[in-house]
């Protein structure tokens, strides 16, 4: 017996939903870095994240589950203790919201951009794997720091930067 399940139907659930955790994340990060040690700030971005994992990978949408399953780690690992919220982890999730809410924007338009996340999901699992107040250090595509054709290198501010505008394309 098979069933032929229409995903379409729950289609403006899911985008209604999205911006709801969306706009959860944006507020609460933002809190978060003003109150680094708010462990009830953290489990709401945590809940927000594994919200939005859970309805993308159901929907379908693979980026924004991939995305999100990556930023979860990271909030895990801030929850456990295992990694320290600092301005830069702050800095690369709210790089990798930004590139949710574009990948909901393309999702509304039906328009595929191929907008590349890989490489905000490989610098999201670089600071995974820093220890407690250890600076990981912003990796580009090529798993080597950002560094311009002129040979300057650049600093975290201006990776995130290069970084969010690599994943928008």
């Amino acid at each position: 017996m098979t069933v032929d399940f229409d995903m379409s139907q729950y289609l403006n659930i899911f985008l209604d939903e999205t911006e709801e955790q969306l706009q959860i994340l944006d507020e609460a990060l933002i809190l978060l870095e003003q109150e680094r040690e708010n462990e009830e700030l953290l489990n709401k971005i945590f809940r927000a994240a594994h919200t939005l994992k859970g309805s993308s990978a159901s929907m379908g949408f693979e980026k924004m589950a991939q995305l999100t399953h990556v930023m979860e780690s990271v909030l895990d690992k801030l929850r456990q203790g295992e990694l320290s919220v600092t301005k830069e982890v702050i800095d690369h999730l709210l790089a990798g919201l930004d590139a949710l809410k574009e990948l909901k924007t393309e999702i509304v338009s039906g328009q595929d951009k191929q907008i590349d996340v890989s490489p905000l999901i490989s610098s999201l699992k670089n600071l995974q794997a820093a220890s407690p107040g250890e600076e990981a250090q912003v990796k580009g595509k090529d798993a080597s720091p950002v560094q311009l054709e002129t040979g300057l290198l650049l600093d975290d501010v201006e990776s995130n930067v290069v970084m969010a505008a690599e994943v928008k394309g």
